[in-house]
């Protein structure tokens, strides 16, 4: 699933305007609008925000196995590697938490299909 995707479907869960959720973020309804959109893209802290707000896990690589080499996300490594310690222990936190979420609906779904 794209970003921007992400992002209008999980405000809709939700049942939030543009307005709101940009009001929640601190961003305007121009901004959200571009997020969904696909014209520009938030910051990991926005992610980490809209996700907590509407309750959606953030979309994650298709292919999530220990064989994945590449960075996995939008922002770069040396651009995430720049975040305060305290930031960089939230963002990991949310990461782990989305994954094992992930992890638990895919044996569900793995275990239906069986």
């Amino acid at each position: 699933m794209k970003l921007s995707e992400w992002i209008l479907r999980s405000r809709q869960v939700a049942n939030l305007t543009q307005t709101q959720l940009g009001d929640a973020l601190g961003v305007t309804k121009g901004n959200v609008s571009a997020w969904e959109n696909d014209r520009h893209e938030p910051s990991w802290s926005q992610m980490i925000k809209i996700s907590e707000l509407t309750g959606t896990p953030l979309p994650l690589p298709k292919s999530l196995d220990s064989t994945v080499t590449d960075w996995p996300f939008r922002l770069s490594r040396a651009d995430f590697d720049k975040l305060p310690p305290d930031e960089i222990e939230r963002v990991n936190g949310f990461i782990e938490f989305t994954y094992a979420n992930w992890q638990h609906a895919h044996q569900t779904k793995s275990k239906k299909t069986a």
